[in-house]
């Protein structure tokens, strides 16, 4: 985006562009700037498994490299941030991969520029009666059912309910605002 062209023609304030524009950087969008994605992916996967107090980076398969160098980035840096957190979050293994990452919005872009939720179809046909969210409906309904539960044996500390079931507190957390949400 132009700013200069922009304030010339009257669509932002020149005298806000004089004060802002001391030195103008000018960055290419992450997809025209090869090389960077996956020495961003690592530093952005080493920062979530430091938050989540894992004692290893996860790293990535070659599949899921080549998946995130694919990818044209419409989101930019921020969109492989939020991909690659995401991943570490929900799959703390020693490798990540392809299956792992979720681009874009939560069902990841469809060909037509709509999240992969929104396709239009007409959904199921007769012989499988379920609404298209049936899946993950009835899976977040046993999920919160299971995190009830373990609430309760741990009188409502999220933390023992955490240990109940197993899991980290951020993953607990997590999956319980997930299961909570679909619901």
């Amino acid at each position: 985006m132009d700013l200069w062209a922009l304030a010339g023609a009257g669509g932002f304030r020149p005298d806000l562009l004089d004060r802002l524009s001391f030195e103008v950087i000018t960055l290419p969008p992450l997809r025209e700037r090869e090389g960077d994605v996956l020495r961003l992916a690592h530093l952005f996967a080493a920062r979530m498994a430091g938050e989540l107090g894992l004692e290893e980076t996860p790293g990535f398969t070659p599949e899921a490299a080549a998946a995130l160098n694919r990818h044209p980035w419409p989101g930019n840096v921020r969109e492989l941030k939020n991909t690659v957190e995401r991943a570490v979050y929900g799959y703390p293994g020693p490798f990540l991969k392809a299956a792992d990452l979720e681009f874009g919005p939560p069902g990841g872009y469809s060909p037509g520029g709509r999240s992969a939720g929104e396709t239009g179809a007409a959904g199921p046909g007769p012989d499988f009666p379920w609404a298209e969210d049936e899946f993950d409906r009835r899976t977040a309904a046993y999920a919160l059912g299971l995190f009830r539960e373990a609430l309760g044996a741990a009188r409502h500390n999220q933390r023992e309910a955490a240990r109940l079931l197993g899991l980290t507190y951020h993953r607990f957390r997590f999956l319980y605002k997930k299961a909570r949400g679909r619901l």
